[in-house]
């Protein structure tokens, strides 16, 4: 397994483990399969998030849940790395929750569910422009000062405000948004779609940034949502409307007649190439991943040792 340094303290799996449906389309007996296979092949980090499975009657998040009962059962805390997010809006309310009371009240009742005293990073889901950068680091440095988070990042972030964030940061001496979550993928989102719900992606205007900064990225969507291999194997009309309409567009198909030509050229398979390109990338990368049975998981984990040179991340892009 590889692996990508977020502080000096903290370096986490180039493939993280994502738990989306932890708890409640995937139960909690798979969930531990996939987790334990996870694990069992290297992987140490476990990316979950408040608002995640919350959509059960009881309004919790069922995927933190599942995952601090696995943690716990399994003896694992000091061995793997816990990630989740906070400040989401609530389902069903688009109220922005982006505020220094919102951000300790989601990790206090994140710490409970994961039964944690601590969590290795925490992000916020989502930004509020409204809101001053100096507010939300004060409040995410006195979560780090009282040891209930040991770094944090932002899910979701521009560029500009994350920089603006850091500087601010550098200037009180605090640690700063040390890595980010956005959209990244062979399959380049359409910005107008994810901007109107609130969600980032990387841009070539971003790369350039994320290089210059040699900020750490978290990609969530790394597959872009099944478009890719669906498309590579003639099924494109498999693919739901709402991914459509998130990826397809010129660039994406242009990669995937990329990705077919060096697939066949080199002998790597297209899922290889998918996940090297953002674990192997000149920006710090980190793929994160779901799965719904082990063997997803395990056929994913044939991915995290491979290599790709500088050349292939620039001819796919």
């Amino acid at each position: 397994m590889q692996f990508q340094r977020i502080t000096d303290d903290l370096s986490i799996s180039k493939l993280g483990l994502g738990t989306v449906g932890f708890g409640t389309t995937v139960d909690e007996a798979a969930s531990f399969a996939i987790m334990d296979a996870y694990f069992a092949r290297g992987g140490d980090t476990i990316d979950t998030a408040k608002v995640y499975g919350s959509w059960n009657p009881q309004g919790i998040s069922l995927s933190e849940v599942t995952v601090g009962k696995w943690v716990k059962d399994r003896g694992l805390r000091d061995k793997v790395k816990i990630i989740t997010k906070g400040c989401h809006p609530l389902l069903g309310n688009p109220e922005p929750r982006v505020s220094a009371a919102c951000a300790h009240a989601d990790i206090e009742e994140s710490l409970l569910r994961l039964q944690a005293e601590v969590i290795d990073h925490w992000y916020l889901h989502r930004d509020n422009e409204a809101v001053p950068v100096e507010e939300i680091i004060d409040a995410l440095e006195a979560e780090v000062q009282a040891g209930h988070i040991r770094s944090y990042g932002a899910s979701n972030w521009s560029c500009a405000r994350i920089e603006e964030a850091n500087k601010y940061a550098k200037s009180i001496g605090g640690q700063g948004f040390t890595s980010s979550q956005i959209n990244w993928s062979l399959a380049q989102a359409n910005p107008d779609y994810l901007r109107s719900q609130g969600l980032v992606a990387m841009t070539p205007e971003a790369e350039k940034w994320y290089r210059a900064a040699g900020m750490p990225v978290l990609a969530w969507s790394t597959l872009g949502s099944g478009i890719l291999t669906r498309a590579l194997a003639g099924k494109l009309d498999t693919v739901s409307k709402g991914t459509m309409a998130q990826f397809w567009n010129p660039v994406t198909e242009r990669r995937i007649e990329t990705l077919r030509t060096v697939a066949a050229e080199t002998g790597y398979s297209p899922l290889q190439l998918i996940l090297g390109y953002v674990m192997c990338n000149p920006i710090p990368g980190v793929a994160l991943v779901g799965a719904k049975s082990v063997e997803q998981i395990e056929g994913l984990m044939d991915c995290a040792e491979v290599q790709l040179p500088a050349e292939w991340i620039a001819r796919l892009t």
